[in-house]
């Protein structure tokens, strides 16, 4: 299940960079090596990416430097 998507929106052209937090993400990568994610219908499908990242969004006053130790796509 997933556990937040960051930023919450963006344009309707796409080309937003989209952080997806999902636990047991790492489980996945060698199962699925090239993730996809969906946003709304079949026509939206988009090629996605692993990423390290943080287990949390960064909130404003956060670090850049948090420890970036789970799996996003």
């Amino acid at each position: 299940m997933m556990d937040s998507i960051f930023p919450r929106g963006g344009p309707l052209y796409g080309t937003t960079r989209v952080t997806v937090r999902a636990e047991g993400l790492s489980q996945l990568i060698d199962a699925f090596p090239n993730p996809k994610c969906k946003f709304g219908t079949n026509e939206m499908i988009v090629d996605a990416t692993y990423i390290k990242c943080t287990k949390a969004p960064l909130t404003f006053y956060a670090s850049e430097n948090s420890a970036k130790n789970e799996t996003c796509v």
